[in-house]
């Protein structure tokens, strides 16, 4: 794979994580794991987005479940590599969505 279409794919999926998650609330976290509860309004966005690319390009991401009928999504992670308060800040962007390019950028930091 190019180093482009590499920063395409992660991009991407960057893109898909900052969609997705003002259309999430986070019901548990403890490291290493976090469960989100889809709101409605995300239902059909998680039926869009390719949760296999996400895992391939995002380091630290170990497995998701995602059950769209019961509207969950569960996320084992390496907290070393994805720390509690990237979680924190990705579940505050429904209330504060100027949160946006700060997450954005550690994100991008993370996957360089």
């Amino acid at each position: 794979m190019t180093n482009d279409s590499s920063k395409k794919l992660a991009s991407a999926a960057i893109e898909d994580i900052l969609s997705l998650a003002p259309h999430t609330q986070m019901t548990e976290h403890q490291p290493g794991k976090v469960r989100l509860k889809l709101l409605w309004s995300g239902v059909t966005l998680a039926g869009k987005i390719d949760f296999g690319r996400m895992m391939s390009v995002v380091p630290g991401l170990n497995k998701m479940q995602v059950k769209t009928l019961a509207r969950s999504v569960i996320i084992d992670y390496d907290p070393h590599r994805l720390p509690s308060s990237l979680w924190d800040d990705l579940d505050r962007l429904k209330e504060e969505p100027q949160l946006a390019a700060d997450v954005r950028e550690r994100l991008r930091s993370l996957i360089a």
